[in-house]
């Protein structure tokens, strides 16, 4: 709740919120409610599993009838972040709310999915800034971001980040 409010708190009258493991869209639909007409607000919800992803679209759909514009505000990209674009295998054995990307071959716990790196995903949605940025993505945050700053120009940075930290361990950098 604290992390939710705090990005409340530092989006502007035009935002743009990147939310890099979406999972069922908490974060995402909270956010959401802040677009109004003084507040324009875009929201770009990454989610690899594809049961996350669905389940994230249909709470989207849930406030169609309580947020203006809700088509045009939340765009969900069904894909993984990190440093290459190319299939990986994400790892479900934790359950579906602690998929992590695995160098392991595909078992029964695991899929492929589509991984693409951040700065090409920010350059098809044609982003100029990021106002706010959430990353949740169970230990691959450091392949997600780093690429990320290391080809970015500064004013596509984003003003705030949200990171989970508690996978550092896996973080290569």
């Amino acid at each position: 709740v604290k992390e939710i409010e705090f990005i409340k708190k530092n989006s502007t009258h035009k935002s743009v919120f990147i939310d890099i493991g979406a999972n069922l869209g908490l974060y995402t639909q909270n956010i959401a409610f802040l677009n109004n007409k003084n507040r324009k607000i875009t929201i770009i919800a990454i989610e690899p599993n594809p049961i996350n992803c669905s389940r994230l679209k249909e709470n989207i759909m849930l406030l169609k009838y309580k947020i203006k514009n809700l088509d045009n505000l939340i765009k969900i990209k069904k894909c993984a972040v990190g440093n290459v674009n190319k299939k990986k295998i994400l790892n479900f054995s934790n359950g579906l709310a602690n998929g992590y990307i695995s160098n392991n071959k595909k078992n029964k716990f695991s899929i492929s999915v589509d991984c693409k790196k951040l700065y090409d995903i920010v350059k098809d949605e044609n982003l100029s800034y990021i106002t706010n940025l959430k990353i949740d993505i169970e230990g691959y945050e450091d392949r997600a971001l780093i690429p990320f700053f290391q080809k970015a120009k500064k004013t596509l940075f984003p003003k705030n980040i949200l990171l989970e930290h508690s996978g550092k361990q896996f973080w290569e950098k």
